[in-house]
């Protein structure tokens, strides 16, 4: 089923918007909602952020809907999956809007649709003081149900970094390195053709980062070759397995192998078979080595790149930093969360 996904129904990496706290109690009592722990909100009064949604309105989402509105409506709304909301004060009147869990408040709707008579859902409001970095924050690390695929948390990423939040600061909320977060805002900067096969799942976040940073603007090309390889095999998706041809490089020498080729890669960028390229010496970077490159072992620097690469994204994945939020949550998140 052709499921392609437009730029401009994507969700965008910036959100013109911020919201001006308003009166809670005022808003809710204006909606009508009962308190208990939560406040139980009348579904009709919650509004939606235009583009807030960081996941991407595909089949795979959709079905996830379908999936846990199916599950409502069976069982009905469970009172300990609450949603998320911020009241905001506009054109004088205190509305309350969604800020995080957004997949049940559609599945809701989808329940709603097909018969389920729920008219609230429970809800968490936000406290004095939330800014809208904060949102982004709590967004990129809530996501314990279905972990937000590398491309929607590369939409997060872009719209921190338009909030002026630094690369490092970004690591550090949402608990990754920061090699991690310049590799998907580097797919975020990405042509959109490499970003679309990305979407489409033809592409693992990964294999695209990697083209990038070896083949430059001749990485759409090289990935369509890779597409070509997959469908000969039979696979749908590029993959590094896909594109392996040598064997795996032992996990001590990981680091450092990964250190030396990540400094030579730029300068074999767009480089071809046969042509003679400067590369950093080995012992002194300034001092330039020119080399002449085989088609083959050219392929097996860039797959081996590749590999070591993946290696050292999976060592540097989500850990549980210090005095993060949900620290306890995060260890977990990490286990599930890679670039693939």
């Amino acid at each position: 089923m052709n499921d392609q996904v437009l730029d401009d129904q994507l969700p965008p990496t910036t959100v013109e918007r911020e919201l001006v706290r308003g009166n809670v109690k005022a808003s809710m009592d204006a909606a009508g909602a009962k308190s208990s722990d939560l406040w139980n909100v009348p579904y009709e009064q919650i509004r939606l952020i235009p583009g807030w949604q960081p996941r991407i309105n595909n089949e795979k989402w959709r079905k996830r809907v379908a999936y846990i509105g199916g599950l409502i409506l069976a069982n009905g709304y469970a009172p300990d999956k609450p949603v998320q909301g911020y009241v905001a004060r506009e054109g004088g009147l205190d509305v309350l809007y969604l800020t995080e869990g957004h997949t049940r408040y559609h599945a809701t709707g989808w329940a709603r649709e097909h018969g389920a008579k729920i008219e609230r859902i429970p809800m968490i409001v936000l406290p004095k003081g939330t800014t809208m970095v904060d949102l982004t924050v709590a967004q990129a690390n809530a996501q314990e149900g279905t972990p937000l695929a590398p491309y929607e948390l590369g939409i997060l990423m872009k719209r921190m970094i338009g909030y002026q939040v630094s690369v490092s600061e970004i690591a550090r909320r949402f608990g990754y390195s920061e090699q991690y977060v310049n590799d998907l805002l580097s797919l975020m900067g990405a042509p959109s053709r490499i970003r679309q096969m990305v979407i489409e799942d033809k592409v693992s976040a990964a294999v695209a980062v990697q083209f990038l940073k070896s083949h430059g603007d001749k990485a759409e090309e090289r990935l369509l070759e890779g597409l070509k390889i997959a469908d000969s095999m039979g696979q749908t998706r590029v993959t590094r397995k896909v594109l392996s041809t040598g064997p795996k490089v032992p996990p001590r020498y990981v680091p450092n192998l990964y250190d030396a080729m990540t400094k030579v890669a730029p300068y074999l960028q767009g480089f071809l078979p046969g042509e003679t390229a400067e590369i950093p010496g080995l012992e002194d970077e300034a001092d330039l080595v020119t080399v002449k490159i085989s088609k083959s072992a050219l392929e097996a620097f860039r797959e081996t790149h590749l590999q070591v690469t993946e290696a050292m994204e999976k060592r540097s994945r989500k850990q549980p930093t210090a005095g993060a939020e949900n620290a306890g949550d995060v260890g977990a998140q990490g286990e599930q969360q890679s670039l693939a």
